[in-house]
C-alpha cells in the first residue's frame, strides 16, 4: 500500500510540473519583423523546425539577418533570420529562412541586419558588483596594473566605481572586459 501510494504522489508531482508548450509561428515571426520596420509577407517565412515557446503569444526580437546564395541578378534571394525571444526563457534562440522577391539587392539586406541588430535594451552587463579586475592606468611615460574589486555592475564601454583590494582607494574606471578596467588614478 505505501508503495502504491508513493507512487502516486511521484506521479502527480511529475504531471504537476510538465509545462505546457505553445507552437511558434510564421505570423510572430513576420511581426517581428515589421517592428524592425521589415515588411515581410508570412509566405515568404519557413520555419526550418516546430518551435515552441513556454508562453502562448511570446514578444520575438530579431537578433540578426544573414543572406545566403549568391544572389545572382533575377533570382530570389534567402536569408536566415535569427530570431529570440524578449523574455530570458520563454523560447530557445531559432532560425527562420525567408525568401526575398528577385530585384532585391545584398546591400539592402545587409542595412537590415544592422537595423535588426541594434537592441534598444539595456546592454549586457558583463562585470559584475564584487568582481575582481585589473585596472590599467597609462599616463604616457608609465602603465600601471592595479587589482581592483568592482563596487557596481557594468557593460562594456560603461564607467563604474571600483576600489583597491584594501577598500583604501576608490577609481572611476571603463569596462573594458569582464575582468579589465582602463581608468586615470
Amino acid at each position: 500500500m505505501k508503495l502504491t501510494v508513493f507512487t502516486l504522489l511521484i506521479i502527480t508531482a511529475l504531471s504537476g510540473s510538465a509545462q505546457q508548450r505553445f507552437p511558434v509561428t510564421q505570423q510572430q515571426v513576420s511581426h517581428a519583423l515589421l517592428r524592425r520596420g521589415v515588411n515581410v509577407d508570412v509566405q515568404q517565412i519557413s520555419l526550418v523546425a516546430s518551435i515552441v515557446a513556454s508562453k502562448p503569444d511570446p514578444e520575438l526580437d530579431i537578433d540578426s539577418i544573414q543572406p545566403f546564395g549568391d544572389g545572382r541578378e533575377g533570382q530570389s534571394i534567402q536569408s536566415k533570420v535569427r530570431v529570440v525571444c524578449s523574455k530570458a526563457g520563454s523560447c530557445l534562440p531559432f532560425y527562420a529562412i525567408v525568401t526575398w522577391p528577385p530585384g532585391t539587392s545584398l546591400s539592402a539586406l545587409a542595412s537590415m541586419d544592422r537595423a535588426a541588430s541594434f537592441k534598444s535594451e539595456t546592454p549586457t552587463i558583463s562585470m559584475r558588483v564584487g568582481s575582481n579586475a585589473t585596472l590599467i592606468v597609462d599616463t604616457g611615460q608609465m602603465r600601471l596594473r592595479v587589482p581592483v574589486i568592482s563596487l557596481q555592475n557594468g557593460a562594456i564601454g560603461s564607467t563604474i566605481r571600483v576600489t583597491s583590494l584594501d577598500r583604501k582607494q576608490t577609481y572611476n574606471a571603463v569596462v573594458v572586459s569582464p575582468t579589465l578596467l582602463t581608468g586615470s588614478l
